[in-house]
């Protein structure tokens, strides 16, 4: 399951490095190539990632998945001959429309095969796959284009292609193999799986929404911001140090990649762990390690774009995304700390849809409408993402600020319901 996300985001993030190519070949701004990469992939993911886990939940876990994959790899290659925005949007949200079934899949197939010992380690091991496939996105791309010659290479049926199109196509290429081998590991039955709640009747998983939305929306929308951050990083900087430092594509790929990759799951990683700790202590532990986070990440944000040195600008953005990534990554365990097991899958889809939406679908976007209309200023991709991660990350704190007392309140309903056994009386609803 791991593999699996790990090459959902070398296929996510290897556009950020091809963003000047194919921008210039597609004849693009930034705007127009964000709409595509970013905000049409994210709105397509949250459309489709409700009507996915309801497919997820009647159909087979492992054929749904593998066919998902399949299906977003041959997409991820057919970018490949996108020829304006049209096509490029369009192959976009088939990539998205393959992956919204990636949670719901793989989470479902690891609560069947791990027992309730044994999650922790197995949803840790899952959640770091997405740092680290943006990391070697950065790497193997900038080693794969450093090699390619400048004006591209003859491919057989294909002819000529730019580098950035055969860099596509290599993307693409493992996802029919990786699909049967979902289908081979994934369908032997492992028993000491988990167990899954009785489902609740909906007026019951409504009521509780109702009676925990400032808690569970607030969360969401911190944590929605805070990814901000992270996309937005993730997504600009090679194009930050090439306008801006006069880097070649290979080398600001190659300088991105472990950043990327060490932070992001260091900062994930640090998070939880610091979470649990202070959860122990305190009902709100996890939301104010998530609020100091995304606090200690402004002042980086805020001089790390502009910063004239591209290597303290680097180590800077390093630092953004450590401490982002503490509070994105917190997001899951402590919404399910406030969830009873019956309503966590609903909770997963729709807080899925509103950090995706806010985060991906938003972040890269800002940045580029920012930057198109800077064009006076003497850096003004820098400008721009410096102005949009950090006020994203004041709005974060901001949530996390205001979210503490209903969530200590949502955590405590919760306890009770669970030790007096009331939750689906609807005498109490």
């Amino acid at each position: 399951m791991a593999a699996v996300y790990f090459y959902a985001f070398v296929d996510r993030h290897i556009l950020v490095l091809l963003v000047e190519p194919m921008r210039v070949d597609l004849g693009l701004s930034d705007t127009q190539f964000s709409l595509a990469q970013s905000f049409g992939f994210a709105v397509a993911l949250g459309l489709a990632s409700v009507p996915a886990g309801r497919l997820v939940d009647r159909g087979s876990r492992a054929v749904i998945l593998a066919v998902a994959v399949a299906f977003w790899s041959v997409m991820t290659a057919l970018t490949a001959l996108a020829t304006g925005l049209a096509m490029l949007l369009a192959c976009r949200i088939g990539v998205a429309i393959g992956q919204a079934a990636l949670n719901p899949a793989t989470y479902a197939l690891i609560a069947d095969r791990f027992p309730p010992e044994r999650m922790g380690l197995a949803l840790g091991i899952f959640g770091m796959a997405p740092h680290f496939g943006a990391g070697v996105a950065s790497l193997a791309g900038a080693a794969v284009l450093a090699l390619m010659p400048t004006d591209g290479a003859d491919l057989p049926l294909l002819g000529r292609m730019k580098s950035w199109q055969i860099a596509l196509i290599l993307v693409g290429l493992p996802g029919p193999a990786l699909a049967a081998l979902v289908l081979w590991t994934s369908n032997v039955p492992m028993p000491g799986g988990a167990v899954g709640a009785e489902p609740l009747q909906l007026s019951t998983v409504l009521a509780y929404f109702r009676r925990n939305l400032r808690s569970f929306m607030l969360v969401k929308l911190a944590t929605g911001f805070a990814a901000i951050a992270v996309h937005a990083t993730a997504a600009w900087t090679v194009s930050l140090l090439m306008r801006s430092h006069d880097w070649s594509l290979p080398a600001a790929g190659a300088a991105l990649g472990p950043v990327l990759l060490s932070t992001g799951a260091i900062g994930a990683l640090c998070g939880g762990a610091v979470g649990d700790w202070l959860h122990r202590r305190r009902g709100d532990g996890r939301i104010v390690v998530m609020m100091l986070a995304t606090l200690a990440a402004i002042p980086f944000a805020a001089f790390g774009p502009m910063h004239p040195n591209p290597f303290v600008l680097l180590a800077f953005l390093g630092m953004v995304v450590l401490c982002a990534s503490m509070a994105v990554g917190l997001n899951p365990a402590a919404t399910m700390a406030i969830m009873p097991p019956a309503v966590r899958g609903v909770a997963t889809a729709l807080g899925v849809l509103l950090v995706n939406m806010i985060g991906l679908g938003c972040g890269p976007l800002l940045v580029a409408i920012v930057s198109d209309r800077a064009v006076d200023l003497a850096n003004p991709l820098g400008f721009a993402l410096a102005a949009v991660v950090t006020l994203s990350l004041v709005a974060s704190t901001l949530c996390l600020a205001c979210c503490r007392r209903s969530y200590a309140l949502s955590l405590a309903q919760l306890q009770d319901a669970e030790d007096y056994g009331t939750f689906n009386d609807p005498k109490v609803r």
